[in-house]
This record gives C-alpha cells, structure tokens and sequence, in this order.
C-alpha cells in the first residue's frame, strides 16, 4: 500500500524507449543522404536575423536585436580555406549557420610545423584581400566572426614593431565593419604561441581597445595567471580555455567547468575579472580529452549561460587544420559535417537557445545547498552519488537549472510554488510540465540530464 508522502509525488517518467526513438531519429545522416545544404526542415534560425555591433551588457551579449546567447563555432582554418579552398570554407560556414551558429573563430596568422600545409601569413600579398572576401562571405552567411590576431607569433611575426602594427590593421579592418565582428582576441593560449610576456599581450590589447569599439579580450589566462593577465586590464572578455579533464571516469566534470569563472580564477584580484566566454571547452575531436556525445555538448552549452559565461564555443575536429596533415594523423575529420553526431547535438543546441531566456547570464546564480537555491534536495544527492552536478540561475519569479549525470531517479522539491518545465538536452519541447506547491516532491527519471525551467508565484 503507498504511502500518503508517494501519492503527493508527481512521477517525471521519461521512457527509455521514447528517448531511443528520439535518437535514432535524430541521427546523423550521410552526407550524400542529405546534400550539402540544410534542407527547410532542417534548418534551425539562422545568424542572419542578428544585426548591429555587438556590446556587452553586464554579462550578456547584445545586438539591435536584444540579447543573445551567444553560439561560436572554432573554424581556425577559415582565412587558408578563403585563399585556397573558397568553396569547401563557404560549404562548412553554410552549414554551420543553417544550424544556428552565430559567429565562428578563426586565426589572423599560424605556422608552425603541424600547420605546414595550413599556413596563414600576414605577409602573404593575398592575405588582405583574403580578410576582405572572408568578411564579405561571413556576412552572406549572416555569421560574424571572432578573430585571434597571434598564433606561433614567434615565427609569424617575432618583431615588436610589426605586432604593433598588425593590432593596427586589424583594428582599422574591425572599424569598417563593426557588426561583422564579435570579438577580436590578441592570442590563442599565449604562452605557448610566442607571447609569454603578460606586459606585451596587456600593452596590445590596451591599444587594439583604444582604436576600436569592437568587444577585446587578451588570451586564455592559465588558472593561476587570470589577474596577471586581466585585472584591471582593458579587457572587456576572457577567452577562458576550461579543463577538458574526465581522466577520473566523470565524463559530465567538463560541463560544470564555467561555474568555475570567477571564483576559482580570482583569488589574488577579487572582483576585477572581467566576464568570461567558454572559449574551447571538450568536444568532438578535441585534443587530450574528447567528446561527441550530444546531450553532454547540449548541457555544455545551457551550463555556460547559468554559469553567467557570455558565450559558447563548440570546438571540433574538423574546426582545426580542415583535414590537414597535422589533424589525418590524429583522425579527425576535414568538415563540419562529417564530424559523428554533430548533427544531432547543434539540433539540441538550436532547442535550448530557443527556451533559455536571452539575458541569462545576468540572472544571479545559486550554489547547490545554499537556502535560496530554488531547487531543494540537490546537495544531498550529489554527496550521495544519486548526481554529477546541478547549476542554477534565477531572476525575480523565474529560475533555470540544469541537472547532469542523474544515475538513478531522482526527487527535487522546489522552494517556492511554481510551475516547472522539464526538458531533456535533445528535445526541444518539455517532456512534461508540473505545478507543484513549495516543498512538493516530483521525480526526475529515465535520462542522464534535465533543465528545469520554472516559474514562480511566492
């Protein structure tokens, strides 16, 4: 016989079955299947609807058309491929915007060995006109672009001078079309690509900032160095590279890894920080540590906003060297759409940047365990091993909270009475809605994660 406690409970079950159908409908389909293109069908909101210059307000990104949750995608070969595979670069940005992506990152110089046949050179006589066309067919694409000025800077320009007046072009490049750029960042991992000394990478970003109004940021800070590198700086993003790190079989530890901006980043400058962007976090292909399944990579996504991160970068393989020699010997694929079951995670991703509020990032978050944390129970079933995670945000009667690596069913109580919406990371509609009084038990069952999405009357 049930007790009076189960008959208050409101069962979340989700079928197995039904999430299995969901995937294997979801799955990606040969390229000579489908076309290149997207069919109508396919294709989510493309970037082409977002106009004007992009400004930072508070911790969100916004343009003419208000905020957004920002969606990059690593495409570090895309001024080779303007140069020397035009139409192969215009079908991965055309797939890629037919998915919902807003803005790709690309590198403004590379050469090191590994990169030998995917060489960018600044001086190079076709490499402005190269920028003016890859501009020009971002912009058919409707996609903006973020691009890193230095990498092997010590090879590609070694010369104080000509850093300088590299800053300088760019920065008068940027001026002439403002809406096409996100962000301009100084260097990838700067310790590693010629520009070890934090006075230089300040002093640079210092003058890109003073010769535009396009959004800077310096580099990806090593953990300890992020005050070295930002406080007080002229920053108005960090570029933070989170650990991809799931070596102690917790394939869900890299998703929580935003929560860690900034506290675990500005111990010696508190405060000083500026917000971060979840720059190239795990993915399909990436190196040491990778990750194709989709739900994680949807959850990654939806964590980054939660976490008041302004942005997320998918980083793939095929985003690398495009196929080139230095990623054929690490197996990775030359284009975005023969990465495995990419399809199906920027499906997922086109779902949540549809039902996460636009202005999340600001909305204040909320520690597991702590009394205003608007959902109840989580802390214990973390300690107990019952979850891998739990991040969550509120603003005013609203909250969003996102549950990850859920090993057994779960009760979750809210703190106030509302109504919740309960989503898993493939699906873009919400598998079930409750309203439940403040303190009433409801399960969460039958997937791996959840999103919550609530609304609140006390």
């Amino acid at each position: 016989m049930k007790s009076m406690r189960s008959k208050r409970k409101k069962l979340v079950a989700v079928s197995f079955g039904m999430l299995a159908l969901g995937l294997l409908l979801a799955a990606d389909v040969p390229r000579a299947e489908r076309g290149v293109g997207a069919t109508e069908q396919e294709a989510t909101e493309s970037g082409a609807s977002r106009q004007g210059r992009v400004r930072l307000d508070g911790r969100v990104l916004r343009d003419d058309g208000g905020p957004f949750n920002a969606l990059g995608a690593t495409l570090f070969w895309a001024m080779w491929g303007e140069a020397h595979e035009p139409e192969r670069l215009d079908e991965n940005l055309r797939w890629l915007a037919d998915r919902g992506v807003d803005y790709v990152r690309i590198l403004g110089m590379v050469g090191a060995e590994s990169w030998s046949d995917r060489r960018i050179d600044p001086a190079s006589p076709d490499y402005w006109p190269a920028a003016d066309r890859l501009l020009a067919r971002l912009a058919r694409h409707g996609l903006r672009v973020q691009l890193t000025l230095f990498a092997d800077a010590q090879l590609m320009m070694p010369s104080g001078a000509d850093r300088a007046r590299f800053v300088d072009a760019w920065a008068a490049k940027a001026n002439e079309q403002p809406e096409r750029f996100l962000l301009l960042e100084i260097a990838n991992e700067h310790w590693q690509n010629g520009m070890a000394d934090i006075a230089e990478l300040r002093a640079l970003g210092r003058r890109l900032a003073d010769k535009t109004d396009v959004l800077v940021a310096l580099s990806a800070p090593l953990a300890d160095q992020a005050c070295a590198l930002y406080a007080k700086s002229a920053a108005d993003l960090a570029t933070v590279h989170y650990s991809r790190d799931s070596s102690a079989d917790d394939r869900w530890r890299p998703v929580g890894q935003p929560w860690r901006w900034p506290a675990d980043y500005d111990t010696g400058c508190r405060g000083e920080l500026p917000p971060a962007v979840n720059n190239e976090p795990i993915g399909p292909e990436s190196s040491v540590y990778d990750d194709d399944d989709p739900g994680r990579l949807v959850m990654a996504y939806a964590t980054t906003f939660v976490s008041q991160n302004a942005a997320y970068v998918l980083h793939t393989g095929a985003g690398i060297r495009a196929g080139g020699a230095g990623d054929r010997l690490v197996g990775r694929s030359a284009n975005v759409w023969e990465v495995p079951k990419l399809r199906t995670a920027l499906r997922g991703i086109a779902a949540a940047k549809a039902y996460l509020p636009p202005d999340l990032a600001n909305w204040r978050r909320h520690d597991v365990g702590e009394a205003s944390h608007p959902v109840a129970e989580l802390a214990p079933a973390i300690e107990a091993g019952a979850l891998r995670g739990a991040y969550a945000a509120s603003a005013g009667g609203r909250f969003v909270a996102v549950v990850v690596g859920v090993g057994r069913p779960l009760d979750v109580r809210t703190t106030r009475t509302c109504t919740v919406d309960i989503r898993v990371p493939l699906s873009g509609e919400p598998i079930a809605r409750r309203s439940v009084n403040r303190g009433e038990a409801f399960t969460l069952s039958g997937s791996e994660a959840f999103v919550l999405i609530g609304v609140c009357r006390d």
